[in-house]
């Protein structure tokens, strides 16, 4: 057996730079945006290679008296020959091809991303991206209370939503805005509904 040590140092120093996985898909159904296995791969893949790491994907399958079985086992390799594995059941909703396929995919892309340790910015995160950190806010033109309103409705009065646009512009309450800045963050407020 080889010793992983290696492949953990390797892949604590890949995961150091990775960065956090941007979603671009837009769920059909749930409406919310996810990461699809492209999206995990492309915040992966460069720092696994630049650290001696791969990952491969294999298809088993097995019958027993139960029926049959399809496995994705996902293994992650170093270049030292050490590798780590995941396995986990394939259930695809229907009995076809293109089922069976959305399954594989749909494993490849869980397993890829539990296996790594791989982040997603998720809404919260976004929201708090929105705009930019400003230090001196005390010179800019504030918004109106009017568009206050507007924000908070937009928001839906969510507290916890208003909380993390306060802390991205390290402001008290929204009536600290900069006036300059209202439509982005309402646009993007928008684009976070959809």
């Amino acid at each position: 057996m080889t010793d992983k040590k290696e492949l953990y140092t390797a892949l604590a120093q890949a995961q150091g730079e990775m960065g956090v996985c941007i979603p671009t898909q837009i769920h059909s159904h749930y409406k919310k945006e996810y990461a699809d296995y492209e999206d995990l791969v492309e915040a992966s893949r460069p720092a696994l290679s630049n650290n001696g790491l791969s990952v491969i994907h294999k298809l088993d399958f097995f019958h027993d008296a139960n029926g049959a079985y399809s496995l994705l086992r996902t293994i992650l390799t170093h270049a030292s020959g050490a590798e780590i594995e995941s396995t986990m059941l394939i259930t695809p909703l229907k009995e076809d091809y293109p089922s069976f396929s959305a399954a594989v995919t749909n494993c490849k892309r869980i397993s890829y991303r539990a296996l790594l340790g791989i982040a997603i910015r998720d809404d919260e995160e976004k929201a708090a991206q929105i705009i930019p950190k400003e230090t001196n806010t005390s010179k800019i033109e504030k918004v109106t209370d009017q568009e206050v309103g507007k924000l908070a409705i937009e928001m839906d009065h969510d507290v916890k939503l208003i909380q993390i646009i306060c802390k991205a512009w390290n402001i008290k309450d929204l009536t600290e805005l900069p006036r300059n800045q209202f439509s982005a963050v309402m646009e993007k407020l928008k684009t976070l509904k959809k």
